[in-house]
């Protein structure tokens, strides 16, 4: 099998704390035809120093400085500058799995829908300041033609997942900076994926290779920004294909809100909580009867977990990112609601009928 070349794109900003162990999890990546473009965002700490440091003992390693314009406009820059014929994306604080890149490029070189697929993603795991699991992400991926199934679940999820062909990458434009400049940024991941689920077939790598930091500060933990910048990428998109009927629509948005009540319920956002919660109610009265009682029954359990002590206690014994092995252990996985079953059954005839037609209209 051939091993074309790949850009690993990494977007920084002030990222000293952690870069150094993001550059090196990169570089131990098992795949044999890589180059590296650490993008500095205009950093004012020391991460442009150290990144230049890996580039002085590894020449696979290139700084480019630019003025702070976001992380939409700093991985553009690097797509622009990639000479791989793919593009992977790393944010500055997160970690991979040795194998990432190269299960990546492997599940790009098999046919799915009957053509290439455009791009792949992997599973991940949470991680906290020192490296160590906190959870799983979601085990259930979806290959193919996956627009509908996409919106509705949003199986990737962060930043660092990715694999793109970079000519897909350029003919589609890119990230889009300008929600940044909404002041709701923090989804242009989610724009920029839907962009490719909208055109072509992507396929999953079924496991835990992405280590997604999730700390105070970081874009993830701006809930407000995030939930409104979530909804409004969710509407684009919905405008923007309107093949998706009203029921598939209707299933969409009320999984939206779902996401985006957590969001603000934990950041203690009350009131614009509440309007979403009100909006799924209407969206979708059973889904949202379930995840209410569900909502409540998680609370109750994270109470009697932090009363008895027990929630810092096993927070010692968990194990570093690098220390698990990224198969999944279906014995751990939570199941799916069975309503979450049958919507993904709808949806998954849904974008078969749906590629169809688009490949008819193509020929």
């Amino acid at each position: 099998m051939s091993s074309p070349l790949c850009t690993i794109v990494i977007p920084a900003y002030n990222a000293g704390v952690w870069i150094e162990r993001t550059l090196q999890s990169a570089a131990q990546q098992n795949y044999p035809n890589l180059e590296f473009l650490v993008i500095d965002d205009g950093s004012k700490d020391n991460t442009c120093i150290l990144a230049e440091a890996m580039a002085a003992v590894d020449d696979r390693f290139r700084v480019i400085r630019t003025p702070n314009g976001g992380v939409a406009n700093a991985r553009n820059v690097g797509i622009r500058e990639a000479c791989g014929k793919y593009v992977a994306f790393l944010d500055a604080d997160d970690l991979w799995h040795p194998d990432k890149i190269k299960l990546q490029i492997e599940a790009m070189q098999q046919l799915v829908d009957g053509v290439l697929p455009a791009a792949s993603y992997t599973l991940m795991r949470f991680i906290d300041v020192d490296d160590r699991v906190t959870a799983t992400g979601i085990t259930i991926g979806a290959s193919g033609y996956m627009l509908a199934r996409h919106l509705c679940f949003k199986f990737v999820g962060n930043g660092s997942s990715v694999l793109v062909r970079r000519d897909v990458a350029i003919e589609l434009g890119g990230y889009d900076p300008s929600w940044a400049t909404q002041g709701i940024g923090g989804c242009e991941d989610l724009d920029f994926e839907l962009k490719v689920a909208a055109r072509y077939p992507i396929v999953c790598v079924p496991q835990l290779l992405v280590g997604y930091r999730s700390v105070p500060g970081n874009m993830s933990s701006r809930p407000l920004k995030m939930a409104r910048g979530f909804l409004g990428v969710v509407k684009q998109h919905l405008k923007e294909n309107q093949q998706i009927p009203g029921w598939a629509t209707r299933l969409i948005y009320a999984s939206t809100l779902h996401t985006t009540f957590n969001w603000l319920f934990s950041g203690n956002h009350w009131q614009e909580a509440l309007e979403h919660l009100g909006l799924l109610f209407v969206r979708h009265p059973q889904l949202a009867i379930g995840f209410a009682l569900r909502k409540l029954k998680h609370m109750a359990k994270r109470a009697m977990r932090f009363r008895r002590g027990k929630a810092e206690e096993e927070l010692a014994f968990r194990p570093r990112f690098a220390e698990v092995s990224p198969k999944i252990d279906l014995a751990q996985c939570q199941v799916w609601p069975r309503l979450n079953r049958q919507v993904l059954k709808k949806l998954t005839a849904l974008d078969a009928d749906l590629w169809r037609e688009m490949s008819q209209n193509r020929h």
